[in-house]
């Protein structure tokens, strides 16, 4: 039973990363391997499964920002100046958690303000916050 809820956990983090992980148990500690090919591409190694998800989550989505800003050589997507970027989802994750770097675009605070309006008028569900909360360690 233990194996079948492992194999859904990589599934569902497949789903969302578009990677192939693995999540291993005899390791030390729960660890997750997401690979692209037979190359590893996101590592997370932590105390609990639930922190192993969150930390995996997070590198991933720094390994697509890293991707697109290259791709976008450091311009918005949107106007293409050169400032301070922020990763969007194209496909809002409120709507599906999908963080391919094919549904993400690099984009500035203006534009990303101009695609999902005032943060005071966005419920909590609408907001474009990049991560979930950080849970207790």
């Amino acid at each position: 039973m233990q194996e079948l809820k492992r194999a859904l956990f990589s599934s569902k983090l497949s789903d969302i990363t578009g990677l192939d992980v693995y999540a291993f148990e005899d390791a030390p500690s729960p660890t997750l391997i997401g690979y692209i090919g037979d190359r590893a591409v996101v590592t997370a190694q932590r105390s609990t499964w639930a922190e192993a998800e969150y930390w995996f989550l997070r590198f991933n989505l720094a390994r697509v920002r890293d991707m697109l800003l290259e791709k976008q050589k450091g311009r918005c997507a949107r106007c293409a100046r050169i400032q301070p970027l922020q990763l969007h989802h194209i496909v809002y994750r409120s709507e599906r958690r999908d963080d391919r770097p094919s549904n993400g675009e690099m984009i500035c605070g203006a534009c990303h303000r101009r695609e999902h309006g005032p943060i005071e008028s966005r419920t909590a569900a609408e907001s474009y916050s990049e991560s979930p909360p950080h849970p207790a360690v």
